[in-house]
Order: structure tokens, then sequence, then C-alpha cells
């Protein structure tokens, strides 16, 4: 394992290129691929091994039992909410793979995450405190289907479900709160954490625009 440069101690020669071991699996697999539940849980293990900056919480658990992460990123590291409220720095929320067939969410945090956990835009943290959820639904993700799209050349591809384990559009439960994903986030960051600012991540189909 190479040195790991904490905050300012990056060097400025610094190409910006990662060893292997921090890449996310579309880095590896030349954006082929997707992370699965335990390729992402593997990956967030190895940034906290590596990185001051992290705390780690239960976002909940899922209808098949599997566990969603929440990331805190703070520096210095903070715990509880009442250490964050402590610092005056503003609460960020940032959501990926609430449509887990829109994959792109939930690589982005995890590029986002190791950027931030391991130095390279750790003055985010200067100001902020970065709440992240990789994978608001796991069961969606670990779901996998064959589509067949005409937008793209007919070519059969690979992707998670839409859903949730019930067959639930988790994007469209925000007001009636009956699915578990739901019911962790209003209860372990919106009430606890108090975020200002919220950001919940998607993505368009393979369909090309034009304009003029």
């Amino acid at each position: 394992m190479g040195k790991i440069y904490w905050d300012k101690e990056v060097p400025s020669s610094w190409s910006g290129e990662w060893s292997e071991e921090f890449y996310t699996i579309p880095e590896k697999t030349s954006y082929n691929r997707t992370a699965d539940h335990m390729q992402m849980l593997e990956f967030i293990t190895a940034m906290a091994w590596n990185s001051e900056y992290m705390h780690i919480e239960q976002l909940f658990i899922s209808d098949l039992r599997r566990v969603a992460p929440l990331i805190i990123l703070s520096k210095p590291r903070v715990t509880t909410p009442e250490e964050a409220r402590a610092t005056g720095k503003t609460v960020v929320y940032i959501q990926g793979n609430i449509h887990p067939s829109e994959a792109e969410g939930k690589e982005a945090v995890l590029m986002l995450l190791r950027d931030i956990a391991l130095g390279k835009h750790s003055s985010l943290l200067d100001k902020l405190i970065i709440l992240l959820a990789p994978d608001f639904n796991p069961d969606g993700n670990e779901a996998w289907e064959v589509k067949n799209t005409s937008t793209f050349s007919g070519t059969p591809r690979i992707q998670s479900i839409r859903h949730n384990a019930v067959d639930a559009d988790v994007n469209r439960d925000a007001i009636k709160m009956e699915s578990l994903n739901m019911q962790g986030l209003y209860e372990n960051v919106l009430n606890k954490w108090n975020p200002i600012i919220t950001l919940d991540l998607h993505s368009m189909g393979r369909v090309q625009h034009g304009y003029s």
C-alpha cells in the first residue's frame, strides 16, 4: 500500500491518479460494470481504513436484510449530530441509487467519497459536513434484468431494477414513507442530522437529444 497524504500534505505535483486498490468498479472495468452491494461495502471499508475523516452509520436495513450505509465526512471527524452542530458547518446530504437502473449516481458518490476521504478534495470539509448514501436501494441494486433498447443499437444490456424488493418505486414514497428506505432517511438523516442541502442523484436514458 502506498503512502496516504492527509489534507495539505498532498504533493502539488500529484497527477490525480489513484492506485488501483482505490479504483471503483467502473474504473476497473472501463466503465462496463457497476458495483454490487458487497463490492460497494468493500470499497467503503478500504476508504475508512485510509482516512481520518470518516464515520459510518446504518441508514436502514432493507426488506432483504441488506445494510444501507450512511457515511459522515467531517474535518475533524464527528460521530454525532450534536458534534456536527457544534462546528457551525453546513450539513449536506448526497444520495445515489434510489433507482438502481441509474447506477451513475451510486458510482459518482463513491468517487466523491474517495476524493474527499483521501485528501484530493478534503478542503470541502473546511466549511461542510457531508453525508453520503451511495446505495439508497440495495435490494434493487442486487436484482438484475436484461434490457433491449432500440436507442442503443438494439444491444441487450444487464442492469439493476428500478424498484425495491417489494416492487415499490422508492422515489414516489417521500410523503407516505411506506418503504424501509424512506423511513430510514427520515429517521436517520433528515430528523437527526438536519441537512441544509440535499442532492438525490439520477441519470437519463440512452437517448440523444438534438438542439439548435
